[in-house]
């Protein structure tokens, strides 16, 4: 333990930090017993719910819980978070691979195992018409049409579907492919999109709560509530700025990761993408290269 000295972000997580890497030492020689399938499946755990991992070891002090028990308890259903987690993805990605295929194929008995390729799209000639994997679709694409559908998935919450259509003419890839990749990213930023609903919702309704109170400022005449008011006022101003402020700093909801998990490509190239279009936009030059392509 001499030779480990872990760095915190605050001194609370000081007195955990030696059990906590306890916890990790048996967790990773002993996956099957704290509920994990494996060692991924311990280091996805401890990057994404590590205050979680630190509040169980903080009760366990405080209750003065020493059995070995409570902590393969505790464990066992983190690892069953990771495991939703996971099954949730899988969802998503077999609604993105089944994305186009017709009701009736999915309901038919199930091809033999040893049939071909060439035989097992026989019922479908026309390319468009099934879904083609995206990745493959990325190795015949120019740099233009990468960067531009990177911006697509950047915006899957905010285009419609004429413009949809339109990406697809321009990117010359199959209408059924490009929805499926953009439902895809709306399954996998559900979550960030919830979250920022939310907001917008808290910002309305302070937004409204402020007519009323200015309508009131205006009809009351008594100087003890006006004065409490004007302070009520003052606050929900403040309040309503801090949300606006929030807005102008928040991201998309597809973040980088996920744009490019899906398309199989380095995050780098996706954020030397987007830092090219904004450059572009931002010096008010005209993106030749992308005229060409409507």
């Amino acid at each position: 333990m001499h030779g480990i000295n872990p760095v915190e972000h605050s001194e609370q997580r000081q007195p955990y930090s030696e059990r906590y890497l306890e916890l990790v030492r048996l967790m990773y020689a002993h996956p099957q017993r704290y509920g994990f399938f494996s060692e991924d499946e311990i280091s996805d755990a401890l990057s994404r719910y590590r205050i979680r991992i630190e509040r169980i070891l903080r009760r366990a002090e405080e209750q003065c819980i020493n059995g070995h028990g409570f902590y393969c308890t505790s464990m066992r259903f983190v690892a069953r978070s990771i495991h939703r987690r996971q099954w949730n993805e899988n969802l998503c990605e077999n609604a993105y691979i089944y994305h186009g295929v017709p009701e009736e194929l999915l309901q038919e008995k199930p091809a033999d195992a040893f049939i071909g390729e060439h035989d097992f799209f026989l019922w479908e000639k026309n390319e468009a018409d099934f879904n083609v994997p995206i990745s493959n679709l990325m190795r015949s694409m120019s740099p233009e049409r990468k960067r531009l559908l990177v911006l697509v998935l950047k915006c899957a919450w905010e285009i419609d579907d004429s413009t949809v259509q339109k990406a697809a003419v321009a990117l010359g890839i199959p209408l059924s492919t490009l929805e499926g990749v953009l439902a895809l990213a709306r399954r996998r930023s559900e979550s960030n999109y919830r979250l920022y609903c939310i907001q917008d919702e808290k910002m309305h309704m302070l937004w409204v709560r402020l007519r009323v109170l200015e309508m009131r400022y205006d009809t009351v005449f008594e100087p003890e509530q006006r004065a409490q008011i004007r302070k009520r006022l003052a606050f929900y101003r403040a309040r309503y700025r801090s949300l606006l402020d929030r807005r102008a700093r928040r991201k998309s909801p597809v973040s980088n990761e996920c744009i490019a998990s899906m398309l199989g490509i380095p995050k780098g190239s996706v954020d030397s993408g987007l830092f090219y279009l904004r450059r572009k936009a931002q010096k008010g030059l005209a993106l030749a290269e992308y005229s060409k392509l409507e």
